[in-house]
């Protein structure tokens, strides 16, 4: 069952992560690309009010929350939906259904350092993944031509997109329709550093979650007014 919850104007779904694995599976088999975002405190309060950003995000095939504290600004979904997210329970289920039906990936970033990152984050779900390919991409989009002629070439069936906020929704909205592949999945990197600072910077993300709290408790009682 479709959950939807909606933060700053921009509407996420909440699924269970056995939900999730079965729209990404189907995506899997279609012949076109499919998107999915994982979206994050962070690039939420950065982006929130960025038209072009907000646009861009709505147009994925599936927009999910990567982290709890986006759930904790709903008092009705279930314990079991929070935990998945949590426990980043999806994640650790797709890849292992790439490792073991032999599916590719090609690793997108905007450095050779945030691709060793992502070769790192792939290591705490999955061993033996089939990577056909990466990539570095910078942001002035000077290289998305060589780029999607590199993924054409081995025609993955994921590619998995390190790139940040905002360009990584802006490649993957426009250049889709370019792209031989099944999959494009974002936001995996900041999933992953969400999860670093909770654990390096506490305090520094107990009050940027106190503030997002905040600003999200504002949104509402700005609508019910207006309303």
């Amino acid at each position: 069952m479709n959950r939807k919850i909606n933060i700053f104007g921009i509407d996420i779904t909440v699924l269970t992560a056995k939900e999730v694995m079965k729209c990404a599976i189907q995506y899997l088999e279609e012949e076109t690309v499919n998107t999915i975002e994982l979206v994050t405190l962070e690039m939420l309060m950065k982006e929130k009010d960025d038209e072009i950003w907000r646009e861009q995000v709505q147009k994925f095939d599936l927009l999910l929350p990567g982290e709890k504290a986006l759930l904790e600004t709903s008092e009705e979904l279930e314990h079991n939906l929070v935990r998945d997210v949590d426990n980043a329970t999806f994640l650790r289920m797709f890849f292992k259904y790439l490792q073991k039906n032999r599916k590719t990936l090609f690793l997108l970033a905007e450095s050779e350092d945030e691709l060793v990152r992502i070769q790192t984050v792939l290591k705490l779900y999955a061993s033996g993944l089939l990577i056909a390919g990466q990539a570095v991409l910078p942001t002035d989009g000077s290289m998305e031509e060589n780029v999607i002629n590199e993924i054409n070439g081995v025609e993955p069936d994921c590619i998995l997109s390190g790139l940040s906020t905002p360009y990584g929704e802006t490649f993957a909205v426009r250049c889709k329709a370019l792209l031989n592949a099944r999959l494009l999945l974002n936001g995996i990197l900041a999933v992953s550093e969400s999860k670093e600072k909770k654990t390096s910077g506490r305090i520094v993300q107990f009050m940027m979650k106190k503030f997002f709290h905040y600003q999200v408790k504002k949104q509402k009682t700005d609508m019910t007014d207006i309303n």
